[in-house]
């Protein structure tokens, strides 16, 4: 039973962690959940030989941290609609392109928000922002790392429900732009490594998908980098027919796929003559360059994080459990995005994985 302690104890800190973020949004929720994570902290008790209130105290802490993990994220999204119904210049870089269906509006940005004018006062703000405008260009109208100012935008805080999904997705805001009203500042260029990234990852892209057809280009995009924005109109059709026979979940990049990539590559590796904690490190390497040159989704992030955890403990020879290790990426994930307890794409993928490692488990045994 000491070895179940072990490697299983942040499995017993992501309930602290999310009655944390429940207490945040619902006092009453927050409350139930409580009590429930205190009352699996009294089961776990009976196998454990600390004393029950350290264990309940540690519970808090990690109850605690939730509920202030969940305010820094929301804190920059209420502070842009502190003054709802006020017209604002906004000032950013542009940091993402893509072409999107909208009728009026079908040039979409992602803006990195640096200043915000509002009622005569100038403030610093950093965040991220998506602005749809109608610009006549038939192409992308603005390069990535433009600086643009953007006048005459209305804020109007979104409803709970979306507001949530933007926050969760890294966004402050969605809002439609008049292209007249869009201006392109001119400032000396100076070298930012995410852009550079993006830019790299899109070219890349288009190299590859400039040789396939456009239904083949988008299960390309979708299924081995994770970007369905480029191809959207064929993305949806594709998904209407995965729907239809049911096999939906796979056509959504997952942990399944990572674990295929990275058998591959480990096979591959196991071919060469080579020491064996250098075959480790190539094919972590190799993943992380994998995932650079991706668009990333939730379950590829867990996938991604168990690997690299993997990969640690072998190198430091270190016993590795799945269970701990899932715990782990529970946690880290949590911490950093708050808002994904409340999403079904986190809760069915951490919560089949855990059962499915579970099975696995007891059927080990058995055997």
């Amino acid at each position: 039973m000491s070895h179940i302690q072990k490697y299983c104890k942040p499995l017993f800190a992501v309930p602290g962690i999310g009655a944390g973020i429940l207490l945040y949004y619902s006092l009453g929720t927050g409350a139930i959940a409580t009590i429930l994570s205190a009352g699996a902290v009294t089961g776990y008790n009976f196998f454990s030989k600390r004393s029950f209130t350290q264990k309940l105290c540690i519970m808090l802490i990690w109850t605690c941290i939730g509920w202030c993990a969940a305010y820094l994220e929301t804190r920059p999204f209420y502070e842009l609609y502190s003054a709802e119904q006020t017209k604002v210049t906004l000032l950013g870089t542009v940091t993402d392109y893509s072409y999107c269906s909208h009728i009026r509006y079908p040039h979409r940005f992602t803006l990195a928000l640096e200043q915000i004018t509002r009622d005569g006062t100038t403030n610093s703000f950093e965040g991220s922002i998506h602005i749809y405008t109608n610009h006549r260009s038939a192409t992308q109208p603005f390069e990535l790392g433009t600086m643009l100012r953007i006048d005459q935008i209305k804020l109007r805080k979104p409803q709970e429900k979306f507001a949530r999904y933007l926050i969760k997705e890294g966004l402050l805001g969605s809002f439609f732009a008049e292209h007249g009203t869009i201006t392109k500042i001119d400032v000396p260029h100076t070298f930012n490594f995410s852009l550079w990234l993006h830019e790299k990852r899109t070219k890349l892209l288009d190299q590859i998908t400039d040789q396939l057809t456009p239904h083949q280009a988008a299960l390309f995009g979708a299924l081995f980098v994770g970007n369905k924005t480029s191809y959207k109109k064929e993305v949806e059709t594709i998904q209407t027919q995965f729907r239809y026979w049911g096999v939906s979940h796979i056509f959504a990049r997952s942990g399944m796929h990572i674990s295929l990539i990275i058998g591959i590559i480990l096979y591959l590796l196991f071919l060469i003559p080579m020491p064996y904690n250098a075959k480790i490190v190539c094919a972590t390497l190799i993943g992380l360059l994998y995932a650079l040159l991706s668009w990333p989704t939730i379950s590829f992030t867990r996938a991604l994080i168990m690997f690299l955890w993997t990969n640690y403990c072998i190198l430091a020879r270190r016993y590795s459990s799945t269970l701990h290790l899932l715990g782990i990426t529970t946690m880290l994930v949590l911490l950093w995005h708050p808002l994904n307890l409340f999403f079904l794409d986190f809760q069915l993928s951490f919560a089949l994985t855990g059962a499915l490692i579970w099975i696995c488990t007891q059927i080990a045994k058995k055997k």
